[in-house]
């Protein structure tokens, strides 16, 4: 018996030092360095190894973080971007204070998913693709959820300089800010279903047209689309739902959205210069609210994401009607007597 106690204790070591002799480390879905490597020997775990020991297990997994990389940058110099697989991953750094940010380097972008991927928490930055691409900050073209994340500065020359989307995406208290991109400065949904969810969308910019191009099944709900170099456009036998959002090209537009397929309006929604039906487009729905939006420069008014809440006077104060979100993207509960009328009503964006 002891001569198999000894012959087992020598087995084992060999296993946990692996043929080089080195020590193996154990592998776990809790991220503990900052640095992109792969290495099982040096006791840690990068963002790039959680992921694929995730893809060895069987059903649903979820990637954390050790709090001390709160606040830290995931710099991806393999160049090969983020992914989901089958079964699912879940990248939460929601617990972190100070959020995470993954940068990418040049013309690789942060997160191309081909599985089933959320993401939560994060920034996603520093993308520059070449030649025809599409998507700098993400793209998907299988199941994709966003939430409370960030994307910005990044570019796409195709189009999409924070999302492009095949697949069906949901985007929930998100801001896509200072992107690029040819057609879509912040999104192109090309042959999918995206939901956009209590978010901002500000600030990016198009060197073709349009901030958002829709080219299947978009909904934007609750969200703020302001400050952006372009228009949305919504292309022929396509469609768009918006509901209780703020649409403000600062009149710089002849229309805030054109829509060549077919529009639908729900609630409440506030525009300074209202949709142009452009080659047999139609819509429905409850007419816009026309104005400026008097918005706040796009900052830090609580939550994990910028936000760019309405001022005081905006016609966006108390102007939600019928079902609202629970809260607004920083978190806070909603309806609350946002002009002072003793009547608590949600806001619109």
């Amino acid at each position: 018996m002891k001569l198999m106690h000894l012959f087992l204790a020598v087995l084992f070591g060999i296993v946990c030092r692996g043929i080089s002799g080195a020590p193996v480390e154990t592998p776990s879905l809790v991220v503990t360095i900052a640095a992109d490597t792969v290495n099982n020997t040096d006791n840690q775990t990068s963002l790039r190894e959680a992921i694929a020991y995730a893809g060895t297990l069987p059903g649903a997994d979820v990637v954390t973080f050790n709090p001390a990389l709160s606040g830290a940058t995931i710099t991806l110099t393999g160049g090969v971007s983020l992914t989901g697989d089958a079964d699912g991953v879940t990248i939460d750094a929601i617990a972190l204070g100070s959020g995470l940010t993954i940068a990418s380097t040049g013309a690789n972008r942060p997160v191309l998913n081909t599985g089933k991927l959320t993401l939560r928490g994060l920034k996603l930055t520093g993308a520059a693709l070449t030649g025809g691409s599409g998507g700098g900050g993400v793209y998907s073209n299988n199941m994709l959820e966003l939430d409370r994340c960030t994307v910005s500065g990044n570019s796409a020359p195709f189009g999409g300089g924070a999302l492009f989307n095949d697949g069906t995406a949901t985007v929930t208290r998100c801001t896509f800010s200072g992107n690029s991109g040819g057609t879509g400065g912040a999104i192109y949904n090309n042959a999918g279903t995206l939901t956009v969810v209590q978010s901002t969308i500000a600030g990016n910019s198009a060197t073709t047209s349009n901030s958002i191009y829709n080219n299947a099944a978009l909904t934007l709900r609750h969200c703020t689309v302001a400050g952006n170099s372009s228009t949305i456009s919504n292309a022929a036998g396509r469609t768009l739902t918006i509901e209780n959002s703020i649409f403000d090209g600062g009149n710089a537009f002849t229309s805030d959205i054109e829509n060549a397929g077919v529009l639908t309006r729900v609630g409440a929604n506030l525009t300074q210069s209202g949709a142009m039906n452009v080659g047999g487009g139609s819509d429905s729905g409850p007419a816009f609210i026309f104005g400026p939006a008097m918005l706040s420069a796009l900052g830090d008014f609580g939550g994990p994401t910028r936000t760019r809440p309405p001022l005081p006077g905006s016609a966006a104060i108390d102007a939600a009607v019928g079902s609202v979100e629970a809260s607004d993207q920083r978190g806070v509960a909603r309806p609350i007597d946002g002009d002072g009328n003793s009547s608590a009503i949600a806001d619109l964006g």
